[in-house]
């Protein structure tokens, strides 16, 4: 018995209603990945830039995530690294402020570069909520542009350095043993017995050291000569 016009579009109507879902869950799919990619980017920072010593910072992470948010979206257009992120002068305690969010921000920029070179949606505003009492980023995405030629000679590091091999690292870019204490809220002590192995450095605070010394790249210049690095 031949369908009748009502059957036919009861059926379209479930095709198109099938279709929106699957294409809302995909959708929902890319929204959490790259939300994912930020906060992964930005996790080794929170060591230094998250207190959750007496409820869960979500201004601390919010402030993270923007520069997280900030760092993508300077990758994902393919943008120079802004000067000042460069400079080394600083005249005022509000210079030294920026100056340590421009330093997050490039490093942040370098994490998205090696780690999601292929993820080139733009994000447009950043939210979070609380699943399980587990904090979690949400993103408002954007355009979805063309891949970038990466603008960095990246350093590629297979094996990991032990925490002995970092501070040469730190000290052959002309950190001290005090000022790498101080960066690690540690006794200069303790510094030295990570260095000799007497004593093993806490892994969030190997994921923090080495995220600030992972951009030891080049930064060239429009005819391929190097500028500068860190």
């Amino acid at each position: 018995m031949p369908k009748s016009g009502h059957d036919r579009e009861a059926k379209r109507r479930a095709k198109l209603k099938a279709q929106k879902a699957a294409s809302a869950k995909l959708e929902q799919a890319r929204v959490d990945h790259i939300a994912d990619a930020i906060m992964d980017i930005c996790a080794p920072l929170e060591y230094r830039l998250v207190n959750d010593k007496f409820r869960l910072d979500f201004n601390g992470r919010m402030n993270l995530w923007r520069m997280g948010m900030t760092a993508w979206n300077y990758a994902v257009r393919g943008l120079p690294v802004p000067e000042e992120i460069l400079d080394d002068e600083s005249e005022s305690t509000a210079d030294e402020y920026q100056k340590g969010e421009n330093l997050v921000v490039f490093t942040l920029m370098f994490r998205k570069y090696r780690n999601y070179p292929n993820l080139c949606t733009e994000v447009l505003d950043i939210r979070y909520s609380s699943i399980s009492g587990k904090p979690r980023l949400r993103v408002v995405l954007g355009d979805v542009l063309e891949p970038v030629e990466i603008p960095f000679a990246i350093r590629k590091r297979e094996i990991r350095p032990s925490p002995k091999e970092i501070m040469a690292m730190m000290y052959e870019g002309g950190k001290t043993r005090k000022e790498a204490a101080s960066m690690m809220d540690e006794t200069e002590e303790n510094v030295a017995a990570w260095e000799d192995g007497t004593m093993e450095m806490e892994k969030k605070k190997v994921d923090y050291l080495y995220a600030f010394l992972e951009p030891n790249f080049e930064i060239l210049d429009e005819n391929g000569e190097t500028e500068s690095g860190i």
